[in-house]
């Protein structure tokens, strides 16, 4: 409840919770410990405690892929062919459509690539700007789009014709993964005239043009990756504490047994 009363600038309202929160919580396990077994020790039992947690939490959050997340899987564009697929550098694609499953309509990697395709295909629009609401910078583009982003005489500048998948297969208890591709055809499609007040035909692939093929291939990103590191960087430092007691524990008993020989 105090964390969430503190109502200060949100640039600092964080760095207030967060320390809010160290203060109650290993706070209060380090001043009950230092109490009862000293302030050095307590504070060593709590940072060992504090570690062994922050490892299984570390361990959960690497399992379900939760926490701080790395990058996420995305289709990154490596081709772009207009015309005859068997002129593309990659092996698996000169073979299209033989070994490749079609993409039905409704597929989520149909729909995921097709949003990656066009990214590509026509150049961004003035004023653009991405999903935080931010203006959309315009870099040198990896490929020149083939599509303008407003063609005269049609609702769109092109219309999707096909959509192609092949790879992905996991193996070796899913640690490995072969090359996923996914191939996006679009085509220019026909010119038509809207009658005034009617719904706009829908649009159709001009046959006569060249079909324009997106290559992409799936990159798995690293979503596992920064929960992992959590995780074992914070198990070392356990196992280094641990150590710590374990030698204070031999180092008591050898004194306590020298003590009694003694006496």
């Amino acid at each position: 409840m105090l964390a969430a009363a503190i109502d200060w600038d949100p640039t600092v309202r964080g760095w207030l919770i967060l320390i809010t929160a160290i203060v109650i919580l290993p706070g209060s396990v380090f001043l009950l410990l230092s109490t009862n077994v000293g302030a050095r020790l307590g504070f060593l039992l709590a940072l060992t405690g504090f570690f062994g947690w922050m490892s299984v939490q570390g361990l959960v959050w690497t399992v379900y892929a939760q926490g701080n997340k790395g990058r996420q899987p995305t289709w990154e564009v490596k081709e772009i062919i207009t015309g005859d697929v068997s002129s593309s550098t990659i092996e698996e694609v000169q073979t299209l459509p033989q070994g490749w499953s079609k993409l039905k309509a409704g597929d989520a990697i149909l729909g995921d690539a097709q949003a990656a395709a066009d990214k590509v295909l026509v150049p961004p629009a003035p004023g653009a700007v991405d999903e935080h609401g931010e203006a959309v910078v315009e870099e040198q583009p990896a490929f020149e789009p083939p599509y303008e982003a407003e063609l005269e005489g049609a609702s769109t500048p092109y219309v999707l014709v096909d959509g192609y998948r092949r790879g992905g297969e996991t193996y070796l208890l899913t640690f490995k993964h072969k090359p996923h591709y996914a191939v996006i055809q679009v085509q220019t499609p026909v010119t038509s005239t809207t009658l005034p007040g009617a719904a706009p035909p829908r649009p159709k692939p001009d046959t006569t043009k060249p079909v324009t093929s997106v290559v992409m291939l799936r990159d798995l990103g690293s979503v596992r990756l920064p929960p992992f590191l959590m995780m074992t960087s914070c198990f070392i430092i356990f196992c280094v504490l641990v150590s710590v007691l374990h030698r204070r524990d031999k180092q008591i008993m050898a004194e306590r047994a020298a003590a009694t020989t003694s006496a």
